[in-house]
Parts: C-alpha cells; structure tokens; sequence
C-alpha cells in the first residue's frame, strides 16, 4: 500500500469552512470596534474644534469666533489634519462669527459610524443617531464625578 503525503480535498474543504465560519463571526465585531473607534475620534475632534474656537474668541478681544476651520489651521489653533476631507471616518465642518459658531461631524458611509455630533458656543457636544445633530439634539453623557 502507497501512502501519499498531503491532504485530501475533504480536509482541505473543512479547514476552509472553520476559517469561514470564525471570520462570519468576527467581522462584524471588528466593523463595530471600529465603527466605535471612529465615533470616539470624531467627538475628541469636535472637542478639540470648541477648544480651538473659545482661544480664538478670546485672542481676538471676545469680538468674534473664526468662521472656519482653516482660519484656526492658519492662525495656529488647530492642527492640519482637520483641514482634510475626512479624518478617520468623519468629514468636519465649521461656520462661525459674532454670534457664535456651530461645529458638525458627520459619518462618510454607515460603516464609519452612525452617529452624527454638533457642538456650539455653549460647548454641550450633541449627537442624533442617522441623521443630522443640531442645538436640539441629545447631549452626550458625561461621567458622573468620583465620590
């Protein structure tokens, strides 16, 4: 009897059904951590943009805020990664001046992220789930302090 070295075709096919089946499971898990990633990045950003706009607003003598974001890229507030299209899944944008300003993050594609965040002069960051945020919208949850 002639023992051939290898493996079958059933046994080349189980082993490709076990790695289809483990990567079923853990694709969607990994979609989701890095749809939350995203998320995560987005509002540390929109953070980051009030942050910005309230130095602005104060180094210009509390007249005004800056209309955009490239004014704060070019005064030296912010960084230029922001001046991107996109940063990690989401697109930003700002309108600004006297009366205040509106900072807006949004997803590129649901598989970035869900949620859409809004912050203002108050520095409340806002977010809707699958659509625009605004003033209205629900305030982010902030941790309770330490007792």
């Amino acid at each position: 009897m002639k023992h051939s070295k290898g493996f079958s075709l059933v046994e080349l096919l189980v082993v490709i059904a076990v790695i289809g089946i483990i990567a079923a499971m853990l694709i969607p898990n990994y979609m989701a951590a890095r749809r939350t990633a995203n998320e995560g990045s987005a509002i540390a950003s929109v953070r980051t943009i009030s942050a910005a706009q309230f130095a602005y607003f104060g180094a210009n003598g509390l007249r005004d805020f800056a209309p955009t974001i490239d004014v704060l890229v070019d005064d030296g507030y912010l960084e230029d990664s922001l001046l991107a299209s996109q940063k990690n899944g989401y697109s930003f944008s700002l309108e600004g001046g006297v009366g205040g300003f509106a900072v807006r993050a949004t997803p590129v594609s649901e598989a970035e992220g869900r949620r859409y965040f809004y912050s203002d002069e108050s520095g409340i960051i806002r977010f809707e789930v699958d659509s625009e945020a605004g003033p209205d919208s629900s305030p982010l949850n902030t941790p309770s302090p330490a007792t």
